[in-house]
């Protein structure tokens, strides 16, 4: 389940001559077809599936970056590719910037959850600046793969029967709550649930003692991401959350707290 085994190489294209948005998804759909993935689907139903997620709220986002994506019915695996825009294209873009990186996926419409944790793998993958100049500046699809490929080190990994852990993920600042939630998404993580809290000033306001110092003080951002992983992800978690956070010694906003489980019963959707 690896985002390696659905990176197709034949899919990956710098350049495409589109000026605009239609003609961009037109390049997507051609270039998807090129894998024996999507042998049978028409090039016209995939560029339908595209445009019809662009017509719910547009997937190009912010700092050049847009990740086109549909499903398709019959088809059993994913299709990933990617466009380079050297020059960029009109994509309307949450910050109205062009599109200049395009990762786009094609996937099957019984595997939901595995799609939600490739596109959060991309995401969280394309926040990182450093992996985005060398996109763009990368001269060959070969340069394009292995840059992108070596920096994707969150996988979506198949689940190994093992043990496992309760991951805590306290996030006090609202920027990093985002990029947070996707590092543990793209993990096979087995149960995700998240708690909407408030500091103890939210309360110490309330009681008469400490009415007059905490009145004016502005209540903080407050999340709180509970998820169950496999044990052998643990380490790989931390040490991502530890990359955008910065260093978690500082202070940054974002605890983690980690314990093995020693029963568990049942089941949640992921």
């Amino acid at each position: 389940m690896s985002i390696i085994s659905v990176l197709r190489e034949e899919c990956i294209k710098i350049g495409s001559g589109a000026s605009n948005k239609h003609e961009i998804l037109r390049c997507i759909a051609a270039l998807a077809k090129k894998s024996d993935i999507l042998d049978k689907v028409e090039e016209e139903t995939i560029f339908e599936g595209l445009q019809r997620r662009e017509e719910i709220a547009s997937t190009g986002f912010e700092n050049g970056v847009a990740i086109p994506h549909c499903f398709i019915e019959g088809i059993e695996d994913f299709v990933v590719g990617i466009l380079i825009e050297p020059e960029g294209v009109d994509f309307d873009s949450i910050d109205e910037e062009k599109a200049k990186i395009l990762v786009f996926i094609v996937g099957p419409e019984s595997e939901r959850n595995r799609h939600i944790k490739y596109l959060s793998n991309i995401s969280h993958t394309l926040r990182i600046p450093e992996v985005c100049q060398e996109l763009i500046s990368a001269k060959h699809p070969t340069a394009v793969s292995e840059d992108f490929l070596r920096h994707a080190s969150v996988e979506t990994i198949s689940r190994p029967d093992d043990a496992t852990c309760l991951c805590y993920v306290f996030v006090q600042k609202e920027e990093k709550f985002e990029p947070v939630l996707e590092i543990l998404q793209a993990t096979d993580v087995r149960g995700i649930s998240i708690i909407e809290a408030n500091d103890a000033n939210h309360y110490l306001q309330k009681m008469p003692l400490f009415a007059s110092i905490m009145n004016d003080r502005a209540k903080g951002f407050n999340r709180i991401i509970i998820s169950i992983i496999s044990k052998e992800l643990v380490n790989e978690v931390i040490r991502q959350i530890d990359l955008e956070a910065g260093g978690l010694e500082g202070d940054d906003g974002i605890t983690v707290v980690v314990q093995e489980n020693s029963f568990i019963y049942g089941s949640m959707i992921v």
